[in-house]
């Protein structure tokens, strides 16, 4: 729970607050103009190559979609973010249009930027604000009416006078990325939240062009190290169990000390698992196993090594102390009991199965005999070899 926490707060976050901290102290009032001369285009480029490097075009579009916003504002608003006349309702339509066109980019699939679908997406993006513009100078444009339509009740105090329908849409738009956060839990969505309220908080400063455009730009910000966050975790996490994966084990031995207990895990009987049920079960399986050792405890740290093995090493504790925490896990998966359904069997009942998953566990110590990292995982796989050879389901040292 403290590491989802913590995975939501850092580093969008952290951006955030130090934006709103930014904007409330003395320095940033005295910082605040020399800043925004070069603020704004310095994270547009940012985020456009950091999307195009990192072939994110969700990142391209949403940076693409708060520039031409705020361009649009300047131009067709004479400079100004919130006029009365054509330009007020020209602000009003975009802001409107700013939650909706990221609800629609949030939930479609990435399909690339130059690409057929790409180049469309962005034809829209760079045409939607200025057809608005022009729609409105239509007399009697029939959207009009509607602008200023409350539904929110009065006594509700809201932060700035913006259309109810901007409420609503923000509305619908933080719930549909909460719900991506706790079902994905993934550093860009993670960092979508806070950049839609940066977005939320430059719209509620729309009079303020240099407050709303330090804040439409700090979301773009966040969006772009969210996503060289996100990739850094796809490297070094691994995406099906969600533990840490080979690359960062190579990278944590380099820094064990003198002592040390290195354990390879096995899932018992695994390849029956994905040929009697599919390799859907079999991904259960891998998560279930991974969810267990994660919580192995007595300082351990898990990681996928490939396939359906798994290292837990143990920095600091001799083979001796770290045997218990190992039987720990070991009789937790044994007591687990995975509901499957026979692939080959038709829809019934008859066709649902509960299985029991156990694992084989061979650990070394660094010794004598074993003096690197690499020595000790080779004995400790030799000892796993061992524990299957053996009959299963057992922890060999």
């Amino acid at each position: 729970m403290i590491r989802q926490l913590i995975g939501f707060v850092f580093p969008g976050g952290i951006l955030f607050f130090t934006a709103l901290v930014f904007l409330n102290s003395d320095k940033g009032e005295t910082w605040m103009p020399s800043l925004m001369r070069i603020y704004p285009e310095f994270v547009t480029v940012l985020g456009l190559i950091i999307g195009w490097r990192f072939n994110r075009s969700k990142l391209v579009f949403f940076t693409m979609i708060l520039t031409v916003f705020a361009l649009s504002l300047r131009h067709f608003s004479e400079g100004k973010m919130a006029v009365h006349g054509l330009g007020h309702d020209f602000f009003y339509v975009a802001a409107i249009l700013l939650p909706l066109n990221f609800l629609f980019f949030f939930v479609i699939k990435e399909r690339g930027i130059l690409t057929f679908h790409g180049i469309f997406r962005i034809v829209f993006i760079l045409i939607q604000f200025p057809l608005v513009f022009f729609a409105f100078q239509i007399q009697d444009f029939p959207l009009r009416v509607y602008l200023e339509y409350s539904f929110i009740p009065k006594a509700v105090s809201l932060p700035n006078r913006l259309p109810h329908a901007v409420y609503a849409a923000f509305g619908i738009l933080f719930i549909v990325i909460i719900a991506a956060i706790i079902r994905k839990q993934r550093a860009f969505e993670n960092g979508f939240f806070w950049a839609t309220l940066s977005v939320f908080l430059g719209l509620v400063y729309s009079q303020s062009g240099s407050v709303s455009l330090f804040y439409l730009s700090s979301a773009v910000l966040i969006l772009a190290i969210s996503v060289i966050e996100s990739s850094h975790s796809m490297a070094f996490r691994d995406e099906l169990t969600g533990i840490l994966g080979r690359r960062s084990l190579n990278d944590y031995i380099l820094k064990l000390g003198s002592t040390y207990t290195i354990a390879m895990v096995d899932i018992d009987h695994f390849k029956k698992f994905n040929d009697r049920y599919g390799h859907a079960t079999g991904d259960d399986v891998l998560r279930l196993v991974a969810s267990i050792l994660s919580e192995v405890g007595g300082g351990g740290k898990c990681f996928r090594y490939g396939g359906e093995e798994f290292t837990v090493v143990f920095p600091g504790k001799a083979a001796k102390d770290a045997v218990s925490f190992l039987e720990g896990v070991r009789e937790r998966v044994a007591s687990s009991v995975l509901t499957v359904r026979n692939k080959k069997s038709n829809r019934s009942k008859q066709a649902k199965k509960r299985v029991a998953v156990t694992i084989s566990i061979g650990l070394a110590e660094k010794d004598g005999l074993f003096s690197t990292p690499e020595e000790v995982i080779h004995a400790a796989d030799k000892a796993l070899y061992r524990a299957k050879k053996s009959g299963r389901n057992r922890i060999i040292g």
